[in-house]
């Protein structure tokens, strides 16, 4: 894989087409972690996440659906689907969360403050680990 920038007289950027992916042709988006590019998807009504090392590429997770999100936590890739986050260490992959407020997307994670924070869309926003629970105020 190869990607070309080139910048033309007044600055702005172009890109050359380098490679394309049949076993993913609905993409949701491109990470970075390990050291190699992670592409996920869907292909019809199932997701995958497929990994490249520089030299080709290789499916990470076949899943039935959907992959909207990619993260690295705690020394793992997890990868957001319908009402499921998936972990892989490298080599093993496990379910590390269900939710079980229904059949909703993980479209986006992010690692902050030591949590990784799961965005489902339907508004609901988890956390791992789950900060501590606050205690409402008495007026």
């Amino acid at each position: 894989m190869r990607l070309v920038i080139n910048r033309n007289i007044t600055g702005e950027a172009s890109f050359t087409f380098t490679f394309s992916l049949p076993i993913v042709n609905c993409p949701t988006g491109l990470f970075k972690a390990y050291g190699k590019l992670f592409y996920q998807g869907g292909t019809g009504s199932s997701g995958r996440v497929i990994e490249f090392n520089s030299t080709s590429w290789t499916t990470v997770f076949d899943h039935d659906y959907w992959v909207c999100s990619l993260e690295v936590y705690d020394g793992k890739l997890y990868a957001g689907t319908a009402k499921e986050i998936l972990t892989c260490n490298g080599t093993d992959h496990e379910t590390s969360f269900n939710a079980t407020e229904g059949d909703y997307y993980a479209i986006s994670m992010i690692t902050y403050d030591n949590k990784i924070y799961i965005g489902m869309d339907n508004g609901y926003v988890f956390a791992n680990p789950a900060p501590p629970k606050q205690t409402p105020r008495r007026s």
